[in-house]
């Protein structure tokens, strides 16, 4: 009677760790890390339109509407032909923590702007990330406008300052655009401490029929034709004390000039990026194929992010724009079989990265039987069981 309890005792055991091994070692994995933007969401996903004060008023959170207690919209996320559009107003407001994408396939939204603010007063654009259109944030017609640390890409220009004055663009990023930064029959505007770099003609392009804008305190390089381009009258690239700006094609035996006016900046120094672009690597995966949801989440940084490449056995499947956040790439197109996915990251200065990661896609059955290890618990078990049944009965 003893020997078979022990039996029983033995046999139940290895059934639990079978188990045990079946489902912790094949279960399906995500590689994820923390976002490098974070947004607070509301529940507003449509395109805005702003034509009054009252209107401004019924859009915000808080706020009043004064310089000191301006009204607040924000955590918006929105895709369209054009997300925001406001116009006519004179209250104080600000627009902060948002995403705004400009996607041509919705019918939501006008114009080719994903931010256009036209003949308003005070409106300021806070921690916002704004992608794609014509142009990415566009100030028509208005005064005393602030862009302040946004990121703006993947436009045709990144922000446009059209028959404005005293508008200030700081602290933000303006990568991957054709033209970065352009100003156009705008007066008494500033451009300072941004990074304005990798676009596809000119990083920054001062237009005819401008007086008396300010540019300094900006990393300008690797743009494709220009790091920029001064048709205007007055611009100075220094805050008229000790700072200019960085380029990546300045030569210090000369002095740096920029354009056909004339202009120079008298403190400029080089910009250099020797560094390339930080991924925290991935793990190997294996997957069911009939799970949904399982993905690769590369986390990498970058002072000057740029593009990414994802290949899928040697086969370009993915690219685009890097703006610094983490890199994610769904698995769940794919079929039964073994891939090796590699992840190219480049940034501004042609710097790069490369990770590599071995993804198995299986059939899972009664949560991993048919896998290599649990074939192989399986199998030990089995073994065990006729070993334990043929000593029942011996004591017999």
């Amino acid at each position: 009677m003893n020997i078979n309890r022990l039996a029983f005792s033995l046999l139940l055991i290895l059934i639990v760790s079978s188990l045990n091994f079946s489902s912790t070692t094949y279960s399906n994995s995500i590689i994820s890390s923390k976002p490098i933007r974070t947004l607070i969401t509301s529940q507003v996903d449509t395109p805005i339109e702003i034509g009054t004060n009252a209107e401004l008023a019924q859009q915000s959170t808080a706020g009043v509407g004064t310089r000191s207690n301006p009204y607040i919209i924000e955590g918006k996320i929105i895709s369209g032909r054009g997300c925001v559009y406001i116009h006519d107003t004179t209250s104080s407001f600000i627009i902060r923590d948002s995403e705004f994408t400009f996607d041509p396939t919705l019918i939501a939204g006008t114009g080719t702007s994903v931010i256009l603010f036209e003949h308003i007063e005070d409106g300021v654009i806070e921690n916002c990330y704004v992608r794609g259109g014509d142009i990415a944030i566009e100030l028509r017609g208005s005064d005393n406008c602030v862009i302040s640390n946004c990121i703006t890409i993947d436009a045709f220009r990144g922000i446009l300052i059209d028959s404005s004055s005293n508008s200030t663009i700081i602290e933000s990023a303006i990568h991957g655009n054709s033209i970065g930064t352009m100003i156009v029959n705008s007066d008494s505007c500033r451009v300072i401490n941004n990074s304005i770099y990798a676009n596809y003609q000119r990083g920054i392009h001062v237009g005819a029929f401008s007086e008396n804008n300010s540019i300094f305190g900006n990393a300008i390089g690797w743009n494709a034709v220009q790091n920029a381009l001064d048709s205007g009258e007055d611009t100075v690239f220094t805050d008229g004390i000790s700072i200019g700006n960085e380029w990546s094609d300045y030569n210090s035996s000369e002095e740096y000039t920029i354009g056909v006016s004339g202009s120079t900046d008298p403190y400029a120094t080089l910009l250099t990026d020797s560094i390339a672009p930080v991924v925290f690597q991935a793990s190997d995966m294996v997957i069911d194929i009939e799970s949904n949801g399982d993905a690769i989440i590369w986390s990498v940084s970058d002072r000057f992010p740029q593009g990414y490449q994802i290949y899928v056995n040697d086969d370009l499947e993915e690219g685009s724009v890097w703006d610094g956040s983490d890199i994610t790439f769904s698995l769940d197109h794919l079929s039964e079989g073994t891939y090796t996915i590699n992840l190219n990251v480049t940034d501004g200065a042609g710097n790069a990265v490369r990770d590599e990661v071995v993804v198995s896609v299986i059939s899972f059955i009664l949560g991993g039987i048919g896998t290599e290890f649990v074939m192989y618990a399986s199998g030990i078990t089995m073994v065990c069981f006729v070993v334990i049944i043929l000593l029942v009965k011996r004591f017999a």
